[in-house]
């Protein structure tokens, strides 16, 4: 009989990550896996490439789409799928991506490809607010036999189960893995995951997922380097990159005719104020007085949003490798499953 793959995959509205399950389960073993890059993607058709620009193409069902570093650098944002759109994940680019991840895993597990179908369990996840009318619909969407072709290659899998599980408890079983002692995985525990443009929140108890007391906002990383980008320019009259941006929040200062200069007056205002509308879009139950603890994944949880949430909530923690949690913990979960 053929070896099953497991894959975990999460596909943000800012970067993909995925894992392929380690036979031993060893969850060290899964973080140094983990695979990234940057969400990217749309139609190939009528778009010519520059030199040099690696084609990474997927085409499936007569449709054909840039993915990766090639989508990026090919495309513009307008031509572009909309990774914002409440039915990103179950577009046509979603799916390319999805395929582009697995023919990478596999290959990087040695597995040429062929038509006899290869088998595999995918772990993934949807946003909070996509979850309870989304999961059965994305399990239906995946599940069976798929043929694709990738860099002329043809691939055929099938999904033989697929695993679909709310977005930030995915960073919840990371903790409860790398942070969390038994006892504290039972209390009453919020889940805030922040990422490139939006926040998923949850809450979990007895490790259940409550789903009246979670969602998701359309507040993340994307939301502090606009603010920032305009308050140095009200107060500096440059306009900086939003790279440059970026790693102004970890160095907190920007580079004015060559000097540094400390901005942490305008990195206290946005942060606050973002920090602020966030905590206002939460579930009226979420009183964190009566919470064990908080905890906080995703790219922003640390550099970005990480003073202020430490501010208004004292009992909170930073889940290991914030920025790889959801992924490790789709991964976590379907270790879990196996050892059944």
């Amino acid at each position: 009989m053929s070896k099953n793959y497991s894959i975990a995959v999460d596909i943000g509205s800012g970067y993909c990550k995925s894992i392929v399950l380690p036979s031993s389960g060893d969850t060290d073993e899964m973080r140094r896996s983990v695979k990234s890059f940057r969400t990217a993607v749309g139609p190939s058709r009528q778009v010519t490439l520059q030199p040099g620009v690696k084609p990474l193409v997927v085409e499936f069902e007569e449709k054909s789409f840039y993915v990766a570093n090639t989508a990026e650098v090919a495309l513009s944002v307008d031509q572009r799928t909309n990774t914002l759109s409440p039915n990103w994940a179950f577009e046509d680019g979603y799916r390319a991506l999805v395929y582009y991840i697995i023919a990478k895993a596999l290959t990087g597990e040695g597995v040429e490809p062929s038509d006899t179908p290869i088998r595999l369990r995918l772990i993934t996840g949807l946003p909070q607010a996509y979850y309870e009318n989304g999961a059965e619909k994305m399990r239906n969407l995946y599940s069976g036999t798929h043929r694709f072709r990738h860099s002329g290659q043809v691939w055929v899998v099938e999904m033989i189960d697929v695993q679909v599980v709310p977005q930030a408890m995915g960073a919840y079983y990371s903790a409860v893995e790398t942070l969390l002692s038994e006892d504290e995985a039972t209390e009453r525990v919020g889940i805030i995951d922040i990422g490139t443009f939006t926040t998923d929140f949850c809450l979990s108890e007895n490790v259940q997922y409550h789903a009246y007391e979670s969602g998701g906002v359309s507040i993340g990383v994307s939301t502090l380097v606009a603010s920032l980008k305009a308050a140095l320019n009200r107060d500096l009259g440059y306009d900086y990159t939003d790279e440059s941006l970026r790693k102004a929040f970890e160095r907190k200062a920007v580079l004015v005719r060559s000097q540094q200069l400390d901005i942490s007056e305008q990195l206290n205002e946005v942060i606050t104020q973002a920090g602020k509308n966030l905590q206002k879009s939460l579930p009226s139950s979420w009183d964190t007085n009566t919470m064990y603890l908080v905890l906080a994944g995703g790219g922003g949880a640390d550099y970005f949003f990480g003073d202020f949430f430490k501010e208004a909530y004292p009992h909170i923690k930073v889940i290991t490798s914030p920025e790889n949690a959801i992924v490790l913990g789709y991964a976590i979960y379907g270790a879990s499953l196996d050892a059944e």
